[in-house]
Protein backbone atom coordinates (compact mmCIF):
# COMPACT_ATOMS: atom_id res chain seq x y z
CA UNK A 1 0.00 0.00 0.00
CA UNK A 2 1.09 3.35 -0.57
CA UNK A 3 0.07 5.44 2.48
CA UNK A 4 0.40 9.29 2.57
CA UNK A 5 0.50 10.01 6.29
CA UNK A 6 -1.87 13.08 7.36
CA UNK A 7 -1.65 12.54 11.34
CA UNK A 8 0.06 15.08 12.15
CA UNK A 9 -1.60 17.39 9.66
CA UNK A 10 -5.28 16.43 9.18
CA UNK A 11 -8.07 18.66 10.88
CA UNK A 12 -8.32 18.68 14.82
CA UNK A 13 -5.08 16.28 14.81
CA UNK A 14 -4.11 18.17 18.09
CA UNK A 15 -7.08 17.95 20.01
CA UNK A 16 -9.31 14.99 18.62
CA UNK A 17 -13.30 15.32 19.99
CA UNK A 18 -13.14 11.80 20.89
CA UNK A 19 -10.81 8.89 21.31
CA UNK A 20 -11.20 5.03 21.88
CA UNK A 21 -10.13 1.71 22.59
CA UNK A 22 -8.68 -0.61 19.69
CA UNK A 23 -11.27 -3.14 21.37
CA UNK A 24 -13.97 -0.65 20.90
CA UNK A 25 -13.44 -0.84 17.05
CA UNK A 26 -16.11 -3.40 16.00
CA UNK A 27 -17.16 -2.50 11.98
CA UNK A 28 -15.63 -0.72 9.21
CA UNK A 29 -18.17 1.90 6.81
CA UNK A 30 -17.14 2.15 3.43
CA UNK A 31 -17.76 5.49 1.44
CA UNK A 32 -17.47 7.52 -1.42
CA UNK A 33 -16.45 10.64 -1.84
CA UNK A 34 -19.75 11.73 -4.38
CA UNK A 35 -16.97 13.81 -6.43
CA UNK A 36 -14.98 12.91 -9.63
CA UNK A 37 -12.01 14.23 -7.64
CA UNK A 38 -10.60 15.44 -4.06
CA UNK A 39 -8.45 14.39 -0.97
CA UNK A 40 -8.53 15.15 2.37
CA UNK A 41 -7.58 18.67 2.43
CA UNK A 42 -10.45 19.72 -0.32
CA UNK A 43 -12.82 18.12 2.11
CA UNK A 44 -11.74 19.44 5.66
CA UNK A 45 -13.50 22.85 3.94
CA UNK A 46 -17.05 21.17 4.15
CA UNK A 47 -16.04 19.56 7.37
CA UNK A 48 -15.03 22.93 9.26
CA UNK A 49 -18.29 24.47 7.75
CA UNK A 50 -19.79 21.60 9.39
CA UNK A 51 -18.17 22.87 12.89
CA UNK A 52 -16.80 19.63 13.16
CA UNK A 53 -13.34 19.15 15.51
CA UNK A 54 -12.41 15.87 13.33
CA UNK A 55 -12.76 14.94 9.87
CA UNK A 56 -15.06 12.53 8.47
CA UNK A 57 -12.22 9.39 7.32
CA UNK A 58 -9.72 7.72 8.99
CA UNK A 59 -8.59 6.38 5.25
CA UNK A 60 -9.22 8.39 2.03
CA UNK A 61 -8.53 6.19 -1.06
CA UNK A 62 -7.19 8.72 -3.84
CA UNK A 63 -7.94 8.03 -7.49
CA UNK A 64 -4.33 6.88 -8.33
CA UNK A 65 -4.82 4.33 -5.41
CA UNK A 66 -2.61 6.12 -2.75
CA UNK A 67 -4.37 6.10 0.54
CA UNK A 68 -4.38 9.25 2.92
CA UNK A 69 -4.09 8.26 6.42
CA UNK A 70 -5.63 10.64 8.41
CA UNK A 71 -6.60 9.72 11.88
CA UNK A 72 -5.18 6.62 14.36
CA UNK A 73 -7.63 4.32 14.58
CA UNK A 74 -8.99 5.35 17.82
CA UNK A 75 -9.86 8.54 16.96
CA UNK A 76 -13.60 8.89 16.07
CA UNK A 77 -14.12 9.92 12.65
CA UNK A 78 -17.46 11.57 11.55
CA UNK A 79 -18.76 9.26 8.97
CA UNK A 80 -21.82 7.56 10.02
CA UNK A 81 -24.25 9.33 12.43
CA UNK A 82 -24.90 7.71 15.26
CA UNK A 83 -22.12 4.49 15.22
CA UNK A 84 -18.95 6.24 14.61
CA UNK A 85 -17.96 5.43 18.29
CA UNK A 86 -17.77 1.78 17.08
CA UNK A 87 -16.59 2.04 13.12
CA UNK A 88 -13.48 2.95 11.39
CA UNK A 89 -14.64 5.22 8.39
CA UNK A 90 -12.72 4.63 5.11
CA UNK A 91 -13.82 6.76 1.82
CA UNK A 92 -12.58 6.20 -1.63
CA UNK A 93 -12.50 9.49 -4.16
CA UNK A 94 -15.31 9.02 -6.76
CA UNK A 95 -18.74 9.02 -7.18
CA UNK A 96 -20.11 5.65 -7.96
CA UNK A 97 -17.05 4.62 -10.63
CA UNK A 98 -13.29 3.69 -9.16
CA UNK A 99 -10.26 3.10 -10.58
CA UNK A 100 -8.77 -0.53 -10.28
CA UNK A 101 -5.57 0.99 -8.29
CA UNK A 102 -8.26 2.16 -6.07
CA UNK A 103 -9.74 -1.09 -5.59
CA UNK A 104 -6.83 -2.91 -5.26
CA UNK A 105 -5.88 -0.36 -2.10
CA UNK A 106 -9.46 -0.62 -0.77
CA UNK A 107 -8.96 -4.64 -1.18
CA UNK A 108 -5.59 -4.21 0.80
CA UNK A 109 -6.40 -1.93 3.32
CA UNK A 110 -9.77 -3.47 4.66
CA UNK A 111 -8.23 -6.74 4.68
CA UNK A 112 -5.46 -5.20 7.09
CA UNK A 113 -7.94 -3.44 8.83
CA UNK A 114 -10.13 -6.52 9.78
CA UNK A 115 -6.86 -8.71 10.30
CA UNK A 116 -5.46 -5.85 12.70
CA UNK A 117 -8.62 -5.50 14.78
CA UNK A 118 -10.13 -8.85 14.38
CA UNK A 119 -13.28 -7.48 12.00
CA UNK A 120 -14.94 -10.61 10.26
CA UNK A 121 -15.97 -9.26 6.50
CA UNK A 122 -19.59 -9.28 7.69
CA UNK A 123 -19.03 -6.22 9.77
CA UNK A 124 -17.87 -4.18 6.94
CA UNK A 125 -20.93 -1.73 5.82
CA UNK A 126 -22.08 0.67 3.29
CA UNK A 127 -22.64 3.96 4.74
CA UNK A 128 -26.12 3.13 4.07
CA UNK A 129 -26.15 -0.38 5.60
CA UNK A 130 -26.16 1.34 9.01
CA UNK A 131 -29.79 2.19 10.62
CA UNK A 132 -30.73 5.58 10.15
CA UNK A 133 -28.30 6.34 7.37
CA UNK A 134 -30.39 6.86 4.21
CA UNK A 135 -28.05 7.58 1.45
CA UNK A 136 -26.34 6.63 -1.95
CA UNK A 137 -23.08 6.56 -0.33
CA UNK A 138 -21.18 4.11 -1.02
CA UNK A 139 -21.67 4.04 -4.31
CA UNK A 140 -21.30 0.53 -4.93
CA UNK A 141 -22.48 -3.26 -4.63
CA UNK A 142 -21.18 -3.96 -0.62
CA UNK A 143 -22.44 -7.82 -1.15
CA UNK A 144 -19.82 -8.20 -3.85
CA UNK A 145 -17.05 -6.07 -2.05
CA UNK A 146 -17.76 -8.94 1.18
CA UNK A 147 -17.26 -11.83 -0.99
CA UNK A 148 -13.90 -10.45 -1.97
CA UNK A 149 -12.83 -9.98 0.94
CA UNK A 150 -13.85 -13.37 2.11
CA UNK A 151 -17.67 -13.58 3.25
CA UNK A 152 -16.28 -13.48 6.96
CA UNK A 153 -13.18 -15.13 6.59
CA UNK A 154 -10.83 -12.66 5.04
CA UNK A 155 -7.05 -13.86 4.13
CA UNK A 156 -4.62 -13.72 7.05
CA UNK A 157 -1.54 -11.74 7.03
CA UNK A 158 0.43 -14.93 6.83
CA UNK A 159 -2.14 -15.91 3.35
CA UNK A 160 -3.73 -19.19 4.52
CA UNK A 161 -7.01 -19.88 5.02
CA UNK A 162 -8.57 -23.02 7.22
CA UNK A 163 -11.29 -24.87 5.27
CA UNK A 164 -14.60 -25.18 6.83
CA UNK A 165 -17.60 -27.14 6.39
CA UNK A 166 -19.11 -26.56 2.95
CA UNK A 167 -16.25 -24.91 1.64
CA UNK A 168 -15.07 -25.82 -1.58
CA UNK A 169 -11.66 -25.27 -3.99
CA UNK A 170 -13.83 -23.33 -6.11
CA UNK A 171 -15.98 -20.90 -3.64
CA UNK A 172 -12.07 -20.19 -2.08
CA UNK A 173 -10.78 -19.36 -5.46
CA UNK A 174 -13.76 -17.30 -5.42
CA UNK A 175 -13.42 -15.73 -1.72
CA UNK A 176 -9.92 -14.57 -1.97
CA UNK A 177 -10.02 -13.47 -6.25
CA UNK A 178 -7.78 -16.10 -7.58
CA UNK A 179 -8.24 -19.29 -9.62
CA UNK A 180 -8.88 -23.50 -8.06
CA UNK A 181 -5.83 -23.85 -10.53
CA UNK A 182 -3.95 -21.69 -8.54
CA UNK A 183 -4.74 -22.99 -5.67
CA UNK A 184 -3.96 -26.75 -6.45
CA UNK A 185 -0.52 -25.62 -7.46
CA UNK A 186 0.10 -23.94 -4.22
CA UNK A 187 -1.08 -26.68 -2.21
CA UNK A 188 0.26 -29.61 -4.07
CA UNK A 189 -3.68 -30.54 -4.79
CA UNK A 190 -4.20 -33.38 -7.23
CA UNK A 191 -8.14 -32.98 -7.65
CA UNK A 192 -10.55 -30.88 -5.70
CA UNK A 193 -10.86 -33.02 -2.75
CA UNK A 194 -10.17 -31.36 0.75
CA UNK A 195 -11.19 -31.73 4.13
CA UNK A 196 -12.52 -29.74 6.96
CA UNK A 197 -9.96 -28.26 9.00
CA UNK A 198 -7.47 -28.96 6.80
CA UNK A 199 -4.85 -25.30 6.15
CA UNK A 200 -4.74 -24.48 2.58
CA UNK A 201 -2.30 -21.64 1.68
CA UNK A 202 -3.61 -18.65 -0.30
CA UNK A 203 -0.94 -17.51 -3.17
CA UNK A 204 0.27 -14.31 -2.71
CA UNK A 205 0.57 -13.38 -6.57
CA UNK A 206 -3.18 -13.85 -7.30
CA UNK A 207 -4.75 -12.63 -10.53
CA UNK A 208 -6.43 -9.06 -10.47
CA UNK A 209 -9.98 -7.86 -11.49
CA UNK A 210 -10.85 -4.89 -12.73
CA UNK A 211 -13.55 -3.23 -10.68
CA UNK A 212 -17.15 -4.25 -12.08
CA UNK A 213 -18.82 -1.60 -14.45
CA UNK A 214 -22.25 -2.19 -16.10
CA UNK A 215 -24.39 -0.85 -19.19
CA UNK A 216 -21.43 0.71 -21.00
CA UNK A 217 -19.33 -0.46 -24.21
CA UNK A 218 -15.72 -2.34 -22.86
CA UNK A 219 -13.80 0.54 -24.39
CA UNK A 220 -16.55 3.60 -22.70
CA UNK A 221 -16.21 0.89 -19.32
CA UNK A 222 -12.62 1.15 -19.30
CA UNK A 223 -12.28 4.62 -19.89
CA UNK A 224 -14.81 5.04 -17.08
CA UNK A 225 -12.21 3.52 -14.49
CA UNK A 226 -9.06 5.25 -15.73
CA UNK A 227 -7.55 2.26 -17.93
CA UNK A 228 -6.31 2.15 -21.05
CA UNK A 229 -9.11 1.24 -23.32
CA UNK A 230 -6.73 1.02 -26.67
CA UNK A 231 -7.25 -1.47 -29.10
CA UNK A 232 -3.42 -3.21 -28.46
CA UNK A 233 -4.82 -3.06 -24.44
CA UNK A 234 -7.41 -4.58 -24.93
CA UNK A 235 -6.02 -7.05 -26.80
CA UNK A 236 -4.09 -7.94 -23.32
CA UNK A 237 -6.87 -7.67 -21.82
CA UNK A 238 -8.81 -10.21 -24.00
CA UNK A 239 -5.66 -12.88 -23.77
CA UNK A 240 -5.57 -12.93 -20.48
CA UNK A 241 -9.23 -13.79 -20.44
CA UNK A 242 -9.27 -16.68 -22.86
CA UNK A 243 -9.57 -14.73 -25.96
CA UNK A 244 -6.16 -15.75 -28.08
CA UNK A 245 -7.48 -13.77 -31.72
CA UNK A 246 -9.33 -10.66 -30.67
CA UNK A 247 -10.58 -8.58 -33.41
CA UNK A 248 -12.81 -6.48 -31.36
CA UNK A 249 -15.49 -8.29 -33.11
CA UNK A 250 -18.86 -7.43 -31.12
CA UNK A 251 -18.81 -11.20 -29.54
CA UNK A 252 -15.31 -10.56 -28.32
CA UNK A 253 -16.19 -7.17 -27.02
CA UNK A 254 -19.73 -8.50 -25.61
CA UNK A 255 -17.47 -11.33 -23.32
CA UNK A 256 -15.32 -8.96 -22.02
CA UNK A 257 -18.40 -6.37 -21.14
CA UNK A 258 -19.78 -9.40 -19.18
CA UNK A 259 -16.99 -10.53 -17.40
CA UNK A 260 -16.40 -6.87 -16.49
CA UNK A 261 -20.15 -6.32 -15.58
CA UNK A 262 -19.60 -9.01 -12.78
CA UNK A 263 -16.54 -8.28 -11.59
CA UNK A 264 -15.03 -10.83 -13.72
CA UNK A 265 -12.87 -9.42 -15.54
CA UNK A 266 -9.33 -10.64 -15.15
CA UNK A 267 -5.96 -7.94 -15.54
CA UNK A 268 -3.48 -8.48 -17.76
Amino acid sequence: MKIIDRTKTAMGWQNPFQTRKRSDITHIAVHHSATPTGNTAAFENHWRNQGWRNGGYAYVILRDGQIEHNYPDTVVTNGVLGHNHYVLNVCVVGSGQFTYLQEEALIELLTTLMDRHNIPASNVLGHNEFSGNATQCPGRNMDFLRTRLGSGNAPTANGTHIVASGDTLWSIAQRYSTTVQALQQANNIQGNLIRVGQQLIIPRNVPRFFPPVTNLSIVDALKSINVDSSFAFRQRIAIANGIQNYASTAPQNIHLSNLLSRGLLLCP
